[in-house]
Parts: structure tokens; sequence; C-alpha cells
């Protein structure tokens, strides 16, 4: 579980900080019901709700602002296509995220 827990912070150091220009829109975990919500931010209304993994705690996106990566309390990562608002991989798993951290 302490691999599991590094690496996700490792992804979220990655990928966290990367620079976001202004967005119409925000996405928000909800821990207790397992899902994205996606805000439009000018009228704070909320545009669709996405299943992701179990406990979604944390959103972090691509540079390009293409990907949304939710970690669940699982220890999987969500991936949503952020054009598209739909899950394009439920299960990113510890070792895709590993392999793609020891790449860097």
């Amino acid at each position: 579980m302490l691999k599991k827990f590094i690496a996700v912070s490792l992804f979220v150091a990655v990928f966290g900080f990367t620079q976001l220009h202004a967005q119409t829109v925000a996405y928000v975990a909800n821990n207790t019901d397992n899902t994205v919500s996606v805000i439009d931010t000018a009228t704070n209304t909320v545009t669709s709700t996405i299943p992701v993994g179990t406990a979604p705690s944390g959103v972090v996106f691509a540079p390009d602002g293409s990907r949304a990566y939710i970690t669940n309390l699982d220890g999987s990562i969500s991936v949503i296509d952020t054009a598209s608002g739909t899950v394009a991989d439920q299960n990113f798993a510890y070792q895709k995220l590993t392999a793609a951290l020891s790449a860097l």
C-alpha cells in the first residue's frame, strides 16, 4: 500500500503543478458516490457527472488539458478525456503509473 501511495504522490507531483490557463469548467471529485462532477464555472452549474473508481479524492490534468487523472482510494487512477467528458481508462493501474514514472 505504501508503494501505491508513493507512486500516486509522485504522479501528483509530476502532473499536479502543470500550468493551466483560465478554465471554463471545474472537475470535482465526489468521494462518497464514486463520481466526478463537471461544473460550468460561468454559471456554477453541474453540466455532467462521470462515474469513476472507488472514493475519488484528487484531480490533476495533463499539461495540455486533454486528460483529467482521478486518484481513487482503491489505488487505481481513472482517466477522463476532457474533450468528450468520458472515461478513457477506468483502470489506469499502479503498474502503468510506475512504468510511466520510471520512463521519465
